[in-house]
C-alpha cells in the first residue's frame, strides 16, 4: 500500500455541501410516510423489536429478558426516547398504541441518516470523494429508505456496523488499543442487536490479523479484542449472564437454524441476495460500476479495504442458515455503493474524455434509478389510504361489518399483519375449515356464528374460497396494485437490465400511486356468509 498524505484527503467546500444535501435528502425520504399502516401495523415483524422498547419504557428499567432477536441494543435508546415523551405527553405507554411504533420508526430513519454521515467519514479515509459521492448514493438507496420506514433491527445493526468499520479504518492508521477496543465494543453492539451481526467481529479479527506483526502479536491483540467484546455483551445486556441458556437456546440457536426452509438452497441464496442488490435500483450501469470497482479495490492492494469484507462474511453466515431477507444484508448493499463509487472515480480520473462522458452518463443514471425508486418507496408509504387492507377497513366501517362478526386471514384489514390499536380480529385457518364445512350432500355449514370472512392471496385459494365465489357471496374486493413498504424489497414485477426501463417503471409507478392505485401485501376478497345455516 503506498503511503498516503493528509493533504490528498483533505475535504473542501463541496465535500460539505453534498454531504449536508444528501443528510437533507436522506431525511426527508426515510421520514415521509413513517406513520404509514394508518392505525394499524403491516409490518409483522416490528413487534420483536418494539416489544423491548414498550416493555423497558413502561418498568423504566433498562432489562429486556428476552433475546430472539436479540434485540438489546437500540431498543434501549428507543426506550429512553419513549419515556422521555411518555413524561412530556402524558401518553400512557402501551403495546396496543401506533404511538410506539412511530416513535420507534422515527428513531430508526434518525439512526439511517446518521450512517449517511458515517459513510461520508468511512469513504474520505479511503480516498477523495469517495465517501462523499457515496453519502448522496446511500441518502437515495432505496433499500435503506425502505428499511427506514420499519423497525425491524436491520437499519440499526446497519449503524453498528458502518461504526465498526470506521473504527476498524482508524486502527489501521496506527495500531492504536483504543481503537481495538473500540470497534470490538461496536461489534458487540451489532450482534445484540441482531445475532448475525456477529458477522462484525468476523471483520475485526481479519483487520487485527491483516495489521499484525507477529503471531504473538496477533494473538495478544485478538484476546483484548476478543475480551472487549464480550465485556460489551455484557454491558448492554447484563442479564445475559443468568439468562445464557435462554439466550443460546431460545435466542440464537433459534435464528441461526441452518434449515430455516427460507431459501433453496446455498447457491440460490447467494443469488437472490446479489439480485436484490440491483433489483429497483438499476441495471448493466450499476453492475458494471460495481464490478469496475471491486477490479480497481483488488488492484490497488490497500489493505484498508478489509473492512468491505464484511459483506462476504455477513452473506456467507446468511446462505449458510439458508435465509433469504435482503433486510438481513444491508452490509453488502453498503459495501457495493463503496465500491461503485471507486469504479466510478478509477473512471473519472482516465485521460479520454469519451470514458469521462460514460462516467458522467453512468452516474446520472445510478442516481436517477435509485432517486426514482426511493420515490416509489416514498410514495407507498404516503399514500396510505389506498392500502387495501385501509379500503377494506373504510368499506367495513361503512356498512356496520365489525371485526367481531368477521373470520379474517392473515394480512387482510382486522388481521393487519401486526397489532391494531382498535385490537386484533378473529383469524381464520389457510383452508377456512375452522369456520366452514360442506356435508355428505355438498351443502356448506358455518361452525361458529359468523357474518363475514376476509380472505388475502397470502396463501393458496382453499376449495371452500372456490364454493363461496360459486354461490356469489364475494360482496367487496381490493387488489393490490403495487406493494406495501413491507413487500417492496421482495417485489420484482418490474425489474429489468435496461437501464432506462427501470426509470421509466419506477416514474410510472409513482404517477399510478399518487392517481389513485390501490397499494398492498396482496389481494383481499370478503365474503357475507351471514345467509349460510349454522351446522347442527
Amino acid at each position: 500500500m503506498s503511503k498516503k498524505t493528509k493533504s490528498e484527503y483533505k475535504l473542501d467546500r463541496i465535500d460539505f455541501v453534498v454531504l449536508f444535501v444528501s443528510l437533507l435528502i436522506g431525511a426527508i425520504l426515510r421520514l415521509i410516510g413513517f406513520d404509514w399502516g394508518r392505525e394499524s401495523i403491516y409490518q409483522p415483524d416490528e413487534i420483536w423489536m418494539v416489544a423491548p422498547a414498550i416493555a423497558m419504557a413502561s418498568s423504566k428499567r433498562l432489562i429486556w429478558d428476552t433475546f430472539y432477536y436479540p434485540a438489546q441494543s437500540f431498543s434501549k435508546i428507543q426506550a429512553l426516547v419513549l419515556m422521555i415523551y411518555s413524561n412530556a405527553s402524558g401518553h400512557e405507554i402501551s403495546y396496543r398504541s401506533v404511538q410506539e411504533y412511530w416513535i420507534c420508526r422515527i428513531i430508526t430513519a434518525v439512526a439511517g441518516v446518521v450512517t449517511i454521515y458515517v459513510i461520508f467519514l468511512i469513504g474520505n479515509k479511503l480516498k477523495s470523494r469517495l465517501g462523499t459521492i457515496s453519502a448522496l448514493l446511500l441518502s437515495v438507496s432505496p433499500h435503506m429508505v425502505c428499511l427506514a420506514k420499519q423497525d425491524t433491527g436491520d437499519v440499526a445493526s446497519l449503524f453498528f456496523a458502518s461504526l465498526t468499520m470506521l473504527l476498524a479504518l482508524k486502527y489501521t492508521e496506527a495500531r492504536l488499543y483504543r481503537y481495538l477496543v473500540l470497534m470490538s465494543l461496536t461489534s458487540s453492539m451489532a450482534i445484540m442487536e441482531k445475532w448475525h451481526g456477529g458477522a462484525c467481529y468476523g471483520m475485526v479479527a481479519f483487520i487485527i490479523l491483516f495489521y499484525s506483526k507477529s503471531v504473538k502479536d496477533f494473538l495478544f491483540r485478538e484476546v483484548i479484542a476478543l475480551l472487549s467484546f464480550l465485556v460489551g455483551i455484557v454491558a448492554i445486556a447484563p442479564n445475559i449472564v443468568l439468562n445464557y441458556k435462554t439466550a443460546i437456546i431460545d435466542g440464537f440457536l433459534g435464528v441461526a437454524v441452518y434449515d430455516g426452509g427460507q431459501g433453496a438452497g446455498w447457491w440460490n441464496n447467494l443469488r437472490a441476495y446479489l439480485n436484490y442488490g440491483y433489483i429497483h435500483i438499476g441495471g448493466m450501469a450499476l453492475i458494471a460500476l460495481i464490478i469496475i470497482g471491486l477490479l480497481v479495490v483488488l488492484a490497488e492492494r490497500d489493505k484498508r479495504y478489509t473492512i468491505l469484507l464484511l459483506a462476504v462474511i455477513k452473506v456467507v453466515i446468511l446462505c449458510m442458515m439458508n435465509r433469504t431477507f435482503p433486510r438481513w444484508a444491508l452490509e453488502l448493499y453498503f459495501a457495493e455503493i463503496i465500491l461503485m463509487v471507486a469504479g466510478i472515480l478509477w473512471m473519472w480520473n482516465m485521460r479520454s474524455k469519451l470514458i469521462k462522458v460514460i462516467t458522467i452518463a453512468f452516474t446520472v443514471i445510478t442516481i436517477s434509478e435509485s432517486i426514482s425508486a426511493s420515490a416509489v418507496v416514498c410514495a407507498s408509504a404516503y399514500y396510505k389510504n389506498q392500502d387495501v387492507r385501509a379500503q377494506q377497513e373504510d368499506y367495513c366501517l361503512l356498512n356496520g361489518i365489525s371485526n367481531e362478526k368477521t373470520k379474517s386471514m392473515y394480512y387482510s384489514a382486522f388481521c393487519p399483519g401486526g397489532i391494531r390499536s382498535t385490537g386484533d380480529g378473529n383469524m381464520t385457518s389457510q383452508d377456512l375449515s375452522d369456520i366452514l364445512t360442506v356435508d355428505e350432500s355438498g351443502m356448506m355449514h358455518k361452525i361458529e356464528e359468523y357474518d363475514y370472512v376476509a380472505y388475502s392471496t397470502r396463501y393458496e385459494k382453499p376449495e371452500l374460497i372456490n364454493t363461496l365465489d360459486d354461490m356469489n357471496l364475494c360482496v367487496w374486493t381490493g387488489e393490490a396494485e403495487y406493494p406495501d413498504v413491507f413487500g417492496i424489497p421482495f417485489w420484482n414485477g418490474d425489474s429489468s437490465f435496461n437501464d432506462f426501463e427501470m426509470v421509466v417503471n419506477n416514474v410510472s409507478a409513482v404517477l399510478d400511486i399518487m392517481n389513485g392505485a390501490s397499494i398492498g401485501a396482496y389481494d383481499i376478497y370478503l365474503y357475507n356468509i351471514s345467509d349460510i345455516p349454522l351446522i347442527n
